[in-house]
């Protein structure tokens, strides 16, 4: 799997200084439903040059924290812990912890769709961040990845069928309609984000 920068082009070593220009991550859903295991959420929304590394530094929210455990298939997605809490880290705009936890599904699986499908939402992720960060060159790269990933699943999909859950066209849709031009969206139906995320919704 290509890897994805979480990093602000300009984002210091955090040694205890903060770039007071970032502002904190908000959620994508916060009225979204909780699939996986209750639990406390990690202390902060990761933003690289706001927080410590979450794992890295000793001051990090989950440093010593046990690894994600392995994904499941993704026919067994609502016995699947990793997946779903991956989703609802999402869901609350935890993005770098979610793109860890879903790392943890794509290395897991063996179905080339159900890989194609963890890599989309882990770009779409990264794009989130890139966007918080104003970062438009990055945004573009990384949508236009998404699109193109979700796109392919769609199409092998028979009409109507979901993988683990998810329903990659209408994941597509909500993607396009939140990137506007980026997604290769035509202009013209406004360019401002629709809200604060894509919504990833189970069933």
């Amino acid at each position: 799997m290509t890897r994805v920068s979480f990093r602000a082009r300009s984002a210091p070593r955090h040694d205890g200084e903060v770039d007071q220009d970032l502002r904190e991550l908000e959620p994508v859903w916060p009225e979204a439903p909780r699939h996986g295991p209750d639990g406390p959420w990690p202390r902060y929304r990761f933003l690289p040059g706001l927080h410590p590394h979450p794992r890295r530094h000793p001051d990090g929210s989950l440093h010593g924290d046990p690894e994600p455990p392995p994904g499941g298939p993704p026919e067994a997605w609502r016995e699947d812990e990793t997946w779903l809490h991956a989703v609802d880290l999402y869901h609350r705009g935890y993005l770098w912890e979610a793109h860890e936890w879903w790392e943890a599904c794509y290395f897991a699986t063996r179905d080339p769709l159900h890989k194609q499908l963890v890599q989309a939402l882990i770009q779409l992720a990264a794009a989130l961040i890139q966007e918080h960060l104003g970062r438009e060159a990055g945004v573009r790269t990384l949508v236009a990845k998404v699109v193109r990933r979700l796109r392919s699943v769609a199409d092998a999909l028979p009409p109507g069928e979901r993988l683990a859950g998810l329903d990659p066209g209408e994941v597509l849709a909500q993607v396009e309609a939140h990137f506007g031009p980026a997604a290769g969206r035509a202009p013209g139906r406004g360019d401002a984000p629709a809200g604060p995320g894509p919504r990833l919704r189970l069933a």
